[in-house]
């Protein structure tokens, strides 16, 4: 019998969806016939078929995926969200360094000289805080208010060990920079948490 050659055919294909995510690997191998002996051949012919994961392993798999996406999607808001500058400053305050937090709150502003008597009061305040209120725990929003595109009205509670101070953030944007507007501190806000209370119930 005459040797018959062919040639050698190694295909791999993968295919990625999003809805669904299969994942198919197809290989086929077709070897050339081999003479072992006269009379004699043999013909090596594999196809193997991979298919995609389990239906519950693509769910995860699935969920996985958006979760990551997610959560870098809500990281990059987080940074463009007033040119970061809220998250920029509480990162400081709860590692720890108040004073170098309401540095930057004034760098921000154009007018930081016009500023710099107010922040060294605040800068003061905070001593106190740090002298009477005991160990600093997180920070927490109480509500934010935004007049119309380019004004924007924070407040947050600074928890202390001994009690809440109520932080409030002012920020102005003028064309596309946001800047700081005012801050202040208050640690007698009883008033102010009711009047929060009471917004929030009526809600």
């Amino acid at each position: 019998m005459s040797r018959h050659e062919m040639q050698e055919i190694s295909e791999i294909e993968a295919f990625k969806s999003w809805n669904a995510l299969p994942i198919s690997v197809v290989i086929k191998i077709r070897q050339h016939e081999t003479e072992r002996q006269p009379g004699h051949c043999m013909m090596f012919s594999m196809a193997q078929r991979l298919t995609g994961p389990l239906p519950d392993q693509e769910k995860t798999m699935r969920r996985f995926l958006i979760a990551i996406i997610l959560m870098f999607s809500l990281n990059a808001y987080a940074a463009d969200r007033y040119d970061g500058i809220p998250e920029r400053f509480l990162s400081l305050y709860q590692s720890g360094k108040p004073m170098e937090a309401l540095d930057y709150l004034t760098k921000t502003s154009p007018y930081a000289k016009e500023l710099s008597d107010q922040i060294r009061s605040l800068r003061e305040v905070v001593k106190t805080y740090q002298q009477s209120m005991g160990k600093f725990g997180d920070a927490e929003m109480i509500s934010e208010r935004t007049i119309g595109t380019r004004y924007v009205y924070m407040k947050y509670m600074l928890n202390y060990e001994r009690q809440p101070v109520l932080f409030e953030l002012t920020l102005y944007r003028f064309k596309d920079r946001w800047a700081l507007q005012n801050v202040s501190f208050n640690a007698n806000f009883n008033e102010e948490i009711a009047r929060e209370s009471n917004a929030t119930t009526a809600k």
